[in-house]
């Protein structure tokens, strides 16, 4: 092609037409800087598509993983909810109820209480979307910063998670070996292998000592504050899901809120 267009310049040269040659000449510059551009634009277009094809494969697999914390996490809040409903009730018994109520559902709300379970949400996906710089176009910015507040949540949680803990094995567990039989707890969940213990166990006596009720306030302050988290938590994973299936409706399913 370019032998083609040197012999016609070739042409108007031997012909000596100058003028005609230079505008000629400038057309050909035209044409090749036209040229060079689109080729650009093609290229350009080619990298924002591989970079899209890259931000579509991680937000797939990031989705898959926080609709699996979505259900984790309902299911920790629900447990932290018994808990709460459990510590609540033992705090509030009045002199009347505590006649009323039996030894049996007593311990069995003394047992409610101290179910404190790890929270553990899967963050690979996310700690990758975090490290990396895939997502860069304008509408990843907010989705961004959102994840940033979605593990910011999550460390909050962890945090207060870990005071429950520490909480029941230094506090908790300590006030129940000294004034509730383990062996009672077993001989209602087995009564057919355990009997009853022999040692004098008064719970209702020992609700209402002030020992009890300051260790049980402090666990359901921890326990009312990891509820306020699981919430906050649980409302940042909606706004990403619907986020994520608004702006990707083409890979992901969408699903039904929590």
């Amino acid at each position: 092609m370019f032998s083609f267009f040197r012999k016609i310049r070739q042409n108007l040269l031997n012909e000596g037409k100058t003028v005609r040659y230079f505008k000629y000449a400038i057309g050909e510059i035209l044409l090749v800087v036209i040229g060079i551009l689109i080729a650009l634009q093609i290229n350009n277009w080619n990298q924002d598509r591989q970079k899209l094809d890259r931000e579509l494969e991680i937000i797939v697999t990031f989705y898959a993983e926080i609709t699996q914390n979505i259900e984790f996490t309902i299911d920790f809040k629900t447990k932290n909810e018994k808990r709460l409903d459990a510590i609540r009730k033992l705090l509030n018994l009045n002199m009347r109820e505590l006649e009323l109520i039996s030894e049996e559902k007593l311990m069995q709300l003394m047992m409610t209480s101290a179910i404190t379970d790890h929270y553990t949400p899967s963050v690979n996906k996310l700690n990758r979307i975090l490290s990396m710089e895939e997502l860069e176009t304008d509408s990843s910015k907010i989705f961004i910063s959102l994840l940033y507040n979605y593990n910011s949540s999550i460390q909050d949680i962890k945090v207060e998670n870990k005071v429950a803990l520490d909480t029941f094995m230094e506090k908790q567990v300590p006030l129940f070996n000294k004034n509730i039989s383990a062996k009672n707890a077993m001989n209602q969940r087995w009564p057919d292998e355990i009997t009853k213990s022999e040692n004098e166990v008064n719970l209702k006596l020992f609700v209402k000592t002030l020992e009890f009720e300051n260790v049980y306030s402090d666990i359901y302050a921890t326990a009312r504050g990891t509820s306020v988290y699981i919430d906050e938590n649980l409302e940042l994973m909606r706004q990403i899901t619907l986020q994520i299936e608004e702006q990707y409706p083409i890979t992901v399913k969408p699903r039904n809120k929590p």
